[in-house]
């Protein structure tokens, strides 16, 4: 059993769900961001950069999540970290995790968040 003392932040994680049908407008509907699990996590700020991306100079911050374990964690999700002084939470995209040894106990999640430079 993964020791819960560690984990003091609550994530979620997503998953997109593709449209499932039209309406008489002929609009895509029943798709976009869907919650996959909720979880209690310890986040860990990694490295920063900064990149050029259509002519604008932009940050990338990494960040290190460990959680318990996921079933059917995929690197297409991302993971929404809702902290109580924010409105919306900061979201995350899954690079690459890790499971413990046992491959059953507790998942390490890298993740890349894009920090606007221009603010």
């Amino acid at each position: 059993m993964a020791r819960h003392g560690k984990y003091r932040h609550s994530i979620t994680i997503q998953e997109f769900v593709t449209p499932t049908g039209q309406n008489a407008y002929g609009e895509f509907v029943g798709g976009g961001w869907k919650t996959f699990v909720l979880r209690k996590a310890k986040i860990e700020q990694g490295n920063g950069s900064e990149i050029l991306l259509q002519d604008e100079l932009q940050g990338r911050q990494t960040w290190v999540i460990e959680c318990p374990f996921v079933l059917n964690l995929k690197n297409t999700m991302r993971i929404i970290w809702a902290q109580p002084a924010e409105t919306a939470g900061r979201i995350f995209n899954i690079d690459h995790f890790d499971g413990d040894s046992t491959m059953r106990r507790e998942h390490t999640i890298t993740c890349t968040e894009l920090v606007d430079s221009s603010t």
